[in-house]
This record gives structure tokens, sequence and C-alpha cells, in this order.
């Protein structure tokens, strides 16, 4: 590959990121937050310090539940799955609930998006554009209220150790969950080539895992659900979230019953 090639690749994909991070400025930051903690804890000095997070028997602690959000993982494996998922899933749940960014190609908008800009076409301030006036925000806020009521709710025996775990695993199912009940498409893939149901892709995935984070799958479904039917979220077609994918999921219970209604 020759320099002027090389360039054009990197061109192409430090546009990609920006348009990325302008359709979906949230989750991009709070991927770089939870890299950049990682590293934090793991690879400089600050390693021997313990690491935030969440706990019940700690829930007084405000800043462990904030940034018991953001810690990714213990492990670097954890830290680029969870990324890889922010990216493939979140994103596209900001985008949904949001609008889509300014398109920006060779330096230059060649599309003004959406969710920087008020009905009547005036410019949002950065305060308004990433907290006050962002669907996204109020949402995953949201989210976050509902799962720290049910893990404290939940909270382990008094005896108990205070051993402080990371939410991350739950927010991220809640975002799956809210990405299958906003699903623009019938069908995705999973893992690149398994064609699915999108409205069972949560489902589909903790199966794939063995079970492993049924936990935290059931608990973002929790959350998720909450937070839909409390601020009413409408999909880009103007249906309402859940009431849509509980009538898709009847819809898929049906054409199963009849396949295998056929095989017997």
């Amino acid at each position: 590959m020759s320099e002027s090639e090389r360039r054009q690749v990197s061109k192409r994909i430090q546009e990609r990121l920006v348009n990325l991070f302008e359709s979906a400025p949230i989750s991009c930051s709070q991927a770089a937050i939870g890299v950049i903690l990682h590293i934090g804890f793991t690879r400089s000095a600050c390693s021997f310090l313990p690491r935030p997070r969440y706990h019940p028997r700690l829930a007084w602690r405000l800043y462990g539940n904030v940034i018991g959000f953001l810690v990714l993982g213990a492990t670097t494996f954890d830290v680029v799955s969870r990324v890889a998922s922010i990216l493939l899933y979140q994103t596209a749940v900001e985008r949904r609930l949001n609008g889509e960014g300014d398109q920006i190609k060779n330096g230059k908008t060649i599309k003004n998006g959406v969710e920087k800009y008020h009905h009547d076409g005036t410019s949002k301030t950065l305060v308004q554009w990433l907290v006050t006036e962002n669907l996204f925000f109020k949402v995953q806020a949201a989210i976050y209220v509902v799962l720290v009521a049910t893990e404290t709710a939940m909270g382990a025996p008094a005896l108990s150790p205070a051993t402080p775990y990371t939410m991350v695993a739950s927010l991220d199912f809640a975002m799956r969950w809210l990405w299958a009940f906003t699903a623009d498409q019938e069908s995705t893939t999973l893992l690149g080539f398994i064609p699915i149901k999108s409205v069972l892709l949560p489902l589909f995935q903790v199966t794939l895992q063995r079970f492993r984070s049924a936990q935290a799958m059931a608990k973002g479904f929790i959350a998720a659900a909450v937070v839909c039917q409390l601020m009413q979220l409408k999909r880009t077609d103007g249906k309402l979230a859940l009431q849509w994918y509980a009538k898709k999921l009847q819809e898929v219970a049906k054409t199963c019953g009849r396949v295998f209604d056929k095989r017997r």
C-alpha cells in the first residue's frame, strides 16, 4: 500500500469516527472513559488503588454508583467486549432516540443532523445537546436509577463482605434490550453470519454464553422495560417501543408454535 493510499484509509477512518461521535456522543464518550479507566487502574501508578465499583452496602457512596457504570470490566477482554457492544448496540439506540448527527466529509459538514438543532432550526448549546435536551442521556440516567434501585433492593446480607463490582453488565443488556425494542430491521445477524429475529437478539446472546449472564440480562430487561413504559419511548416509526416489542414477540411465538405443530 502506497503512502497516499494509507493516508486515504486513515482519513476515511477518522471521518467515520467523527461521524459516529456526532450521532452518538454519549456512547462514544462512555467507551473512551471506560478504556481510560481500565488503563489507569491496571497499567499506571493508579494500579494500587481500589477500583471504584458498586455494591449495595456501599450505595451511600454516590460516586461509586456513577463510576460503577463506567468500569467496563476487570480484564482487557471484558473491556474490549464492552466497547464493541457499545459501538454496535448502544450507539444505534442513541441515534434512534436522538436522530442522526451531522455528516462530515473532507472536514466539511455535508449534511446537517437533527440532534444538534431545535425544531425551528436554531442550534442547541453544548449543554442542551448533551444533557438537558438529550433524550438518550435522560433514558440512560433513568436506567442507572432503576438498576441501582434493583441492586440495592436485592442487596447482600449485612454480614457479607462488601466486594464492589461493575454495573456495566446489566447496563449493557439494558441497551441491548432497548436496541431490540427499537429495532428498525426485522432480522439481524449474530456473530456476523447467524440470522435471527431482531427482537430475540438478547436472548440468543445469553444462550451462546450458556446463560452465565442470565441475571444481568434479566436486570437489564427490567430496567429497559420500566424506563420505556414510564417515559413512553417511541420508535422511529412513531410506535410505542414496549408495546411494539410485545406484539412482535407474540408474532414470533405464534410462528414458532406453527413450525413445531408441522413437525409433529
